[in-house]
Formats: structure tokens, C-alpha cells, sequence
């Protein structure tokens, strides 16, 4: 006899409900239809903001009957057809019979289906206390910040509690990522304290990780730096997984998030110049261009990895990465800078519009070849 039990998730909006049963259907995405049976142990929970406040507005089903009719009262109260619920569930199959045993119904939206993460306090709420967490954990009760905080106590892991690890790298992409979060918030709340923050992180990148081309026109940036007892071991090949021992065309992408978030709020001239070397080592170093190297295809896109000795994307010591192309070497430098640096240019600067307008026509043209459907179709087909 066939027998299974598996813990699962669901997502799907309501169809209907069966109080009396003690069950309701959902239907999810891909139109496939499931029956889900509650019990004594489900909970209903409404979806929480990292806040931890309760969001449950619902009307409170009466407490006062046997268990079969508080099951029946709980489905009346917060089951509603039409509305999208995600279920965890333990799926059974026992012979021919299946059952989804409903664990725990999390309700996304309020009692008039307005979901609850489009409430237009959520996100302040969210973004506030990530970014307070990310302070508190890393800098304690500091409420202004230098660069001299970064390099003595920014880590790029640390343990559940907000502890530092045994690992005591500071990864480049990730700091930029955290510059990002800050500058964000920012944005969205105005906190000096978060502005403080991301500036003395990005002296901090700049400063720790930046490295020119001998003539300036270029920017590289490292992949992170290690605090050792004495001294400090600067990084500047990966040194994760297969990008390891090469200059990966992604982590010079998200070197940028950071930098082009808090140009955002600054203007600051000396960031933009540090994007503008950066965004000319993508097109001089990692770009398909036959006007670039003629013996390259020609094909666009950016190639993922660079070969640290010859500068080459083409470099037989690269292995796998020889002249490859993925979705992050092409679809990231969408979200990650493009978008954000052409806003902030947009108008441009008064007295600078003959200096920036070809750097902004680059990033247009940039914007337009890594969204082009050719490319999105082709690393699809990668993925599937």
C-alpha cells in the first residue's frame, strides 16, 4: 500500500470553504486546486512586520462552544473566498485518499482584503528596524559613525544573535550591500543616524577596497580584506566557490549598489568619478566588443570573470569561466546601480550637463542591451 507524509507549503486564493467540514480550497498559481483541512492545532496567524506587533483586526470568533464548533467559528472568522492565504501543511497519502493537514494559515491581508504589506506604514517600519539591527549589532550603542568604526568592527557574518564569528572577513560586495540599506533608509526615513552611517561606509569602501588603473581611468575594487593579528591581508581575487582566483564581473557590479544609493542622497562628486572609472572597466575589460578586442565574437553582453594576470575575459586559466556569460554579468547591473545613477543624473547638475551627458547616454545604452529581450531570453533558457 502507497503511503507518504511530507511538510509542505501553500500559496493559493480561496475558492471556498466548508465551516461545517471543517475544511476550504484554495487554488494556487498554476491553477492546480487543494483541499485543506483544519484541525485543533492550526493556528491563524496574520502576517507580522519585523515590528512583532499584532496585526490581527479580524472579528474574534466566541469562545464559549464544543471544539467542533470553535473549528467551524475560527474558518468563519478568518477564511474569506477570494482572498490569497499561504498554508503550512502536512501532506499525507495513504493509498488512493490524500489529505493537507493544515499546520498553520497565514492570513496576508486585512479584514476588507487590503494586504496588509501595502499598508503605507510597512515598509518605514521595515526598513527602520533592519537598519537599527544592523547598527546595533555591528557598532553597539554608537549614533555616529567614521571610517575608523568600519575598519575595526565591520564583519561580514555574524552568528543568530548578532555576535561576531570566527570568520573575521570583510567582503567588499557585501559592505556595499549594507551601504545600500543604509542609504535606503535613509531615503525613506530621513534618520541622520543612518546617514552617518553609510558615509563613513563608503569612505570606508573607497578607501579599504578601491584600486586604480595606472593611468586613473580605471577602477577595480577588491574582494574583501581579512583582519589578522598583525596587519591586515588585502583580497583583491575572489574567494568563493568557482569565481575563486578571479576578478568576477558581479562582485565589481555590486561594488557600485552602495555607491550610486548614497549618491543619491549626496551628489558627491568623488563617488560619481569612482562610478564613472568602474563603469568604463565594464565596458573596456569585461564588454563583447569587437571595437573593444577583435578577436572577441562581438555578440554583447559582459563576460563574468576577468583573468588576473592578462586582464582577459578569454584566458584558458579562467577553466569554466572562460568567456562566459551569465545572468549576473548582464541582468545585475540593472538593479544594482544603472537605474540609481540615472535617476540621480536626471536633471543633470547645472554646470556639469556637457561633462555628464555622455555618461549618461552610456548608461541608457547599458540599460537598454542588458534588459534586451535577447539577453533575458538566453539566461532564462540557462536557468531552466
Amino acid at each position: 500500500m502507497k503511503h507518504f507524509i511530507q511538510a509542505t507549503t501553500l500559496m493559493g486564493v480561496v475558492l471556498h470553504k466548508q465551516s461545517d467540514n471543517h475544511c476550504f480550497t484554495i487554488r494556487s498559481r498554476a491553477g492546480d486546486e487543494y483541499s485543506i483541512r483544519v484541525k485543533e492545532e492550526t493556528n491563524f496567524r496574520c502576517v507580522t512586520n519585523l515590528d512583532g506587533l499584532n496585526n490581527d483586526r479580524f472579528d474574534k470568533f466566541v469562545d464559549q462552544s464544543d471544539p467542533p464548533n470553535k473549528l467551524k467559528e475560527k474558518i468563519e472568522t478568518y477564511i474569506h473566498e477570494n482572498t490569497l492565504v499561504a498554508v503550512q501543511a502536512i501532506y499525507q497519502v495513504q493509498g488512493d485518499t490524500s489529505l493537507f493537514d493544515a499546520t498553520g494559515v497565514h492570513l496576508l491581508t486585512t479584514q476588507n482584503s487590503t494586504f496588509l504589506f501595502e499598508q503605507s506604514h510597512w515598509w518605514l517600519n521595515q526598513i527602520s528596524i533592519l537598519a537599527d539591527e544592523w547598527l546595533d549589532d555591528l557598532f553597539g550603542d554608537r549614533r555616529s559613525y567614521s571610517e575608523a568604526d568600519f575598519s575595526e568592527l565591520y564583519r561580514t557574518n555574524l552568528n543568530i544573535i548578532g555576535l561576531p564569528t570566527d570568520n573575521n572577513i570583510q567582503e567588499m560586495a557585501t559592505l556595499s550591500r549594507l551601504i545600500f540599506g543604509l542609504s535606503s533608509a535613509y531615503l525613506l526615513r530621513g534618520n541622520a543616524r543612518y546617514l552617518s552611517a553609510a558615509s563613513a561606509g563608503v569612505r570606508f569602501q573607497r578607501e579599504a577596497f578601491r584600486s586604480f588603473s595606472h593611468d586613473g581611468r580605471h577602477c577595480f575594487w577588491a574582494y574583501g580584506r581579512r583582519r589578522q593579528k598583525y596587519g591586515t591581508e588585502w583580497k583583491l581575487l575572489s574567494e568563493d566557490g568557482t569565481d575563486k582566483g578571479s576578478i568576477p564581473l558581479y562582485e565589481q557590479i555590486y561594488a557600485l549598489a552602495g555607491l550610486a544609493q548614497y549618491h543619491r542622497i549626496t551628489n558627491d562628486w568623488e563617488v560619481l568619478e569612482d562610478i564613472r572609472r568602474t563603469v568604463r572597466t565594464f565596458n573596456d575589460f569585461y564588454l563583447d566588443s569587437k571595437e573593444k578586442n577583435p578577436n572577441f565574437p562581438g555578440q554583447g553582453g559582459y563576460f563574468s570573470h576577468l583573468d588576473y594576470v592578462t586582464m582577459r575575459p578569454d584566458s584558458p586559466s579562467l577553466g569554466i569561466n572562460q568567456s562566459r556569460k551569465n545572468w549576473n554579468s548582464i541582468g545585475d547591473h540593472i538593479p544594482a546601480y544603472l537605474i540609481n545613477i540615472l535617476l540621480a543624473l536626471d536633471p543633470l547638475p547645472v554646470g556639469r550637463e556637457s561633462d555628464l551627458a555622455q555618461f549618461v547616454k552610456i548608461c541608457r545604452e547599458m540599460l537598454d542591451s542588458c534588459g534586451g529581450t535577447k539577453w533575458f531570453r538566453m539566461l532564462i533558457l540557462q536557468r531552466v
